[in-house]
């Protein structure tokens, strides 16, 4: 049997934001990492975010955000 490749996502967290609106960010990333699971990615990556357009980020640092995608994939 010859093995499969895995392919893994890699999110900064950064979303197009006409509201500036962080919790919909929050919420599209939630539905994209569980989406990602559903079909089959091997890893979901989430990035420290230390740029300057931090109104344009869901977070600065994952640990938060972690545990959350952890218990929905």
């Amino acid at each position: 049997m010859p093995n499969k490749l895995k392919i893994g996502l890699l999110e900064f967290g950064i979303r197009e934001n006409s509201l500036n609106n962080s919790k919909k960010s929050l919420y599209d990333i939630i539905d994209y990492a569980t989406r990602a699971d559903e079909l089959g990615f091997s890893r979901f990556w989430v990035t420290e975010n230390y740029f300057s357009k931090a109104h344009d980020m869901a977070w600065s640092t994952p640990e938060m955000l972690i545990p959350i995608l952890l218990g929905l994939t």
